[in-house]
């Protein structure tokens, strides 16, 4: 079925973390997006959505959102249809239809404001859309700004807020739970590289009775936050899928070399019969192998950002377990 990420990554108009949110939904095989707290401002939007989702179709709560755009939503239209039904600048609602598999369900994206009284205006928008939903299946994902209990922090307050005591009790009104996870506990880590910093369980993803009943199988792996501060929600529905042939590419760095033009026209040389996109797609083909010969000779730049982003979520993971841990923060600096 349809996997579905959402990520907390402020300052996504970067290029560097433009590039980790594609990484996210490639190596995830996503088809549906949410960016939570990209403090987008108009003319930075349309440029950053066109890079991170190319021809994916997205929306945006721009127009609530006067100091920057809180959350953009994009999808694969040959997956799945998205139909916005209501948002604010905290939460945006909208039904996903899965084209293939004929399914449907309430999708809510969350992004709650810092202070308790301004998340008032969340639990409402989220008590109103329970009457919409009317006991259909309903999965809410997201940044809620505010923990559950008090196992969910390392440092920090030691009693019950009262942000604490609204946020469960908007769970119980609208009747939903944390739905099966994996992964790491505390979803945000605020100063990584000092011994003073804080853990938190900030981000979750939550189900009513009919999503559970419909989607027994579905589980949230909250993966190492890497160049965030939070960690990426992957909504996994495990059933499998066909196999998609994947397109050509290469390292763009590759450009860069004096001898890719010249393999590039050797290449082109060869002679191949057939019609015009047959022949595009052999020469193509061929260009494969000297390319990653290239690639392995100057050095395979992409394996080495692939280990060093290894050894990140590695010590991230590590430091989930032992959040006290000096010198795993400062490990953590290091690969950051």
């Amino acid at each position: 079925m349809i996997n579905i990420g959402c990520w907390n990554v402020r300052g996504s108009n970067l290029r560097p973390k433009q590039e980790e949110i594609k990484n996210v939904i490639r190596s995830n095989n996503l088809s549906l997006f949410a960016i939570l707290e990209s403090q987008l401002r108009f003319n930075k939007l349309q440029a950053t959505c066109n890079n991170v989702f190319g021809s994916w179709m997205w929306i945006s709560n721009q127009d609530m959102s006067p100091k920057g755009t809180r959350i953009v939503i994009g999808w694969d239209p040959n997956e799945v249809i998205v139909m916005p039904l209501d948002a604010n600048s905290q939460v945006m609602h909208c039904q996903v239809i899965f084209i293939k598999e004929n399914k449907r369900l309430f999708c809510s994206f969350v992004y709650g404001c810092n202070y308790y009284i301004d998340r008032r205006k969340l639990w409402d928008s989220l008590g109103k859309h329970y009457n919409v939903v009317a006991g259909q299946p309903w999965l809410i994902a997201g940044d809620f700004n505010v923990t559950r209990e008090l196992v969910d922090s390392i440092a920090g307050h030691s009693k019950i807020s009262r942000g604490m005591v609204e946020f469960n009790e908007c769970i119980n009104l609208i009747e939903v739970q944390d739905i099966n996870s994996n992964g790491l506990h505390y979803t945000w880590n605020q100063r990584p590289r000092g011994a003073s910093g804080a853990l938190k369980k900030l981000d979750r993803v939550l189900g009513n009775h009919k999503f559970i009943e419909e989607f027994p199988n579905v589980f949230a792996n909250f993966q190492p936050y890497r160049i965030s501060d939070h960690s990426p929600m992957i909504i996994k529905f495990p059933i499998k899928r066909k196999f998609r042939i994947r397109p050509f590419k290469f390292v763009n760095s590759l450009l860069l070399l004096d001898n890719f033009l010249p393999i590039v026209e050797s290449v082109w040389k060869t002679d191949v019969e057939g019609f015009g996109m047959f022949r595009l797609c052999q020469k193509l083909k061929l260009l494969k192998k000297p390319l990653r010969k290239l690639l392995n000779v100057h050095g395979n730049f992409a394996e080495k950002v692939s280990k060093c982003r290894e050894e990140l979520c590695r010590v991230q993971e590590s430091l989930d377990l032992d959040p006290c841990n000096e010198e795993l923060r400062f490990e953590e600096g290091i690969y950051l």
